[in-house]
């Protein structure tokens, strides 16, 4: 979360125990909220829907559900028609493990998905007016992935930087993520400046640090110690800006090269991009008409 700068997570299925649970308050209960949004498969039933409100904007709360679907197409077209049942009210956003894909663009190999359970996710989206956000700005691009965010369109319209991501653990999910403006918030600037983890296993920064650590003086503790910080500062920025182009500039080729190889057009049998784009806008229109 503190990499990627996020405010909420929304996770399934993570197989969690009592004591793990515990361990994980008691070394982050602090600054988390670890209760809310987690859905543990030992102490829930296998499929779970939770709802979240969260303070928001001018006395608004932002609404989240977060959901994980069956993988039975049966189970699954009864899920979605049980939280559309319960749900009271509308909600903001709908994220989590569907199970299933909308368009068969999505499968690897390409395949539809049965037409009950993709029919009953398609009203509760209509009903509660959301739609796949980060599909509603890659039209052309394929995603192998059962987790997606739903949206409004007000939602959406304040969303940026969709992405799909690894997640980070050993799994065969991605993780989808959005950065959502709360319009109404105050400025908030960069906050203090901190060193960078990754320097403190090169073997050169180190050598800095001991170097600028050997030359401080008698002089006074504080006035040394100030001066030990402000040229430490210095050389860290300066080592960050070489090596971080670097590594950033690797994960961007790999990134480019994974997108070429899934939306490469060798896929026997498959329709078009441009056809499957087409349903696509019709489909963001559609939702976007009882919005």
């Amino acid at each position: 979360m503190r990499e990627e700068k996020l405010s909420i997570l929304a996770v399934q299925e993570t197989h969690l125990n009592a004591e793990r649970s515990k361990t994980l308050r008691d070394l982050f209960g602090e600054y988390l909220s670890l209760h809310s949004f987690v859905i543990n498969k030992r102490r829930m039933t296998d499929t779970e829907a939770l709802l979240l409100k969260i303070p928001w904007t001018s006395g608004r709360k932002l609404t989240i559900l977060n959901v994980y679907a069956p993988n039975a197409a049966g189970e699954n077209a009864e899920f979605w028609q049980t939280v559309k049942e319960r749900l009271q009210g509308g909600v903001d956003i709908i994220l989590g493990d569907f199970n299933i894909v909308e368009d068969e663009v999505d499968r690897l190999p390409t395949r539809r998905d049965p037409v009950r359970p993709v029919e009953e996710l398609r009203k509760l989206c209509r009903d509660m007016r959301v739609t796949d956000g980060w599909r509603s700005v890659n039209l052309n691009q394929r995603a192998f992935t059962l987790d997606r965010i739903y949206a409004t369109r007000q939602i959406r319209r304040d969303a940026s930087v969709w992405k799909i991501t690894e997640s980070g653990v050993p799994t065969d999910h991605k993780m989808i993520a959005v950065s959502i403006a709360n319009r109404a918030e105050p400025y908030r600037g960069r906050g203090r400046w901190s060193l960078p983890l990754f320097l403190l296993e090169d073997p050169e920064m180190v050598a800095q640090m001991k170097e600028l650590a050997a030359v401080m003086s008698e002089r006074n503790p504080q006035t040394v110690y100030r001066e030990f910080k402000r040229k430490l500062r210095i050389a860290a920025r300066e080592k960050a800006k070489e090596k971080v182009p670097k590594i950033q500039r690797r994960l961007d080729g790999l990134r480019r090269d994974l997108t070429q190889t899934l939306n490469s057009e060798a896929s026997g049998g498959m329709q078009s991009r441009e056809n499957v784009s087409r349903r696509l806008r019709g489909r963001s229109s559609e939702y976007g008409e009882h919005q």
